[in-house]
């Protein structure tokens, strides 16, 4: 049986938080936003993009019907 790729990010994702950051989103964002040295402007477009629908194929490419 295979897993959806979307299937295992959220698998992973979960693994991380729990394991790492004490299932706090705020704690990961927290960490990865000083890990990479984000500003002001780079952190406003990470909230802005997690606030927005999830569109589970819009990283995936476009595959033939």
């Amino acid at each position: 049986m295979l897993v959806e790729q979307d299937e295992y990010r959220r698998f992973s994702l979960r693994k991380l938080l729990g394991g790492h950051f004490g299932n706090s989103f705020s704690r990961l964002v927290s960490f990865f936003a000083k890990e990479e040295n984000l500003d002001a402007a780079q952190l406003d477009e990470l909230l802005r993009h997690a606030s927005e629908p999830q569109n589970p194929t819009s990283d995936e490419p476009n595959q033939p019907a």
